[in-house]
């Protein structure tokens, strides 16, 4: 197990599992290494040695050791995992104005980047998309989150989502799917809820996210990414929650939790199963398998759960009876765990080997 004080869950995942990236309790940016044996784990500072501040960053592809990060002079620069050392630098975006950007994402092609920042001369928060190939700014748009990135790529293709002012005042928001190689939108809603830390999930065939009803009461609506159609998921009325969504790795199940509820709702995109509540509050799934998992009523265990039919399977009792917040699948045989200590102050994540959990049955 590696422990250390983390700020919040914002957590980057390399795709094959052998880093996090996450920020430090002085909001600094830090890549647990967890290469080889559990033993030989460490965290690195990427920003050691060098002349500016590297404040976020994303993995590039599966079969990459690299990652692009953004820097404290406005910079984007593409290192090397190994030691940090600079393969490529951008200096100053064209036509980004002034921005300083907080937030990377990666395309899943490793082409195009999403970078979420704040321009000085507006005085406004911005994303931009640039296309590392041909060393272009495709486009910037003016952005307002409440919560999470306010751009970020769905799973596969080039596909990204955007957070956009919408009309009047509220949690409501402008939600925008851009295709940057076309240039263009695929599609846009001016109904959509970005309240809390997970307001759409997605997989390579669908997207769901939350959607204000006529009566002004939330549903959960379902885009297929093929065709582009909308569906509900489920048009039970919600006054005003705070809802995440989730999505399993397997792409079947949807999970839904709200802070004023009671439980874990779960969806069967494929529509063969009816939704099913089960659990508390919902803290991850494992990432190469489906598995769920929920926190007791008073957070001081791990419960296990098969969202398909909402079995417990066990639960991991491996923190003393500390707070669990969240728990991050990082690859077949890891968890990040993030929990309060005893006194409720500090905040810190464990990074775990999880093939043979402690677990105990029904």
């Amino acid at each position: 197990m590696l422990r250390i004080e983390t700020n919040h869950d914002r957590m980057t995942v390399s795709p094959h599992g052998c880093y996090a990236a996450f920020e430090n309790v002085d909001n600094e940016l830090r890549i647990a290494d967890l290469t080889g044996s559990a033993e030989k784990w460490t965290v690195r500072n990427p920003s050691a040695g060098k002349s500016v501040e590297l404040t976020s960053m994303s993995f590039t592809r599966r079969d990459e050791n690299t990652a692009w990060f953004a820097a404290s002079d406005g910079s984007i620069r593409l290192l090397s995992l190994g030691d940090f050392s600079q393969i490529r630098s951008v200096q100053g975006i064209e036509e980004a104005g002034e921005a300083e950007f907080w937030y990377v994402d990666v395309g899943p092609n490793g082409r195009y980047l999403a970078l979420e920042g704040w321009d000085d001369a507006t005085d406004e928060a911005v994303a931009t998309i640039f296309d590392t190939l041909s060393d272009k700014r495709i486009d910037t748009w003016r952005v307002r989150s409440t919560a999470g990135p306010a751009i970020a790529f769905l799973p596969a293709g080039n596909t990204a989502v955007i957070q956009m002012p919408g009309p009047g005042s509220g949690g409501v928001r402008t939600m925008r799917l851009y295709d940057p190689e076309a240039e263009a939108t695929r599609a846009s809603w001016s109904r959509w809820v970005a309240n809390d830390t997970a307001p759409w999930a997605a997989t390579d065939g669908w997207i769901a996210y939350s959607y204000v009803g006529d009566n002004r009461d939330f549903q959960i609506r379902r885009l297929d990414r093929e065709t582009m159609e909308t569906s509900v998921v489920d048009a039970s009325p919600r006054s005003g929650h705070f809802i995440d969504l989730f999505a399993a790795p397997s792409g079947r199940w949807l999970a839904e939790w709200d802070f004023e509820e009671n439980g874990i709702r779960r969806y069967d995109m494929t529509g063969e199963r009816e939704p099913l509540t089960f659990g508390h509050e919902f803290q991850g799934f494992a990432q190469s398998t489906d598995l769920l998992f929920s926190s007791n009523e008073n957070r001081r265990s791990m419960l296990m759960y098969d969202p398909a039919d909402g079995e417990r399977l066990g639960a991991v009792e491996a923190f003393g009876g500390r707070s669990v917040q969240r728990v991050r699948g990082i690859s077949a045989d890891r968890l990040a765990v993030r929990w309060y200590d005893d006194g409720g102050a500090t905040m810190e994540t464990s990074f775990v080997s999880a093939s043979r959990p402690a677990t105990q049955g029904n």
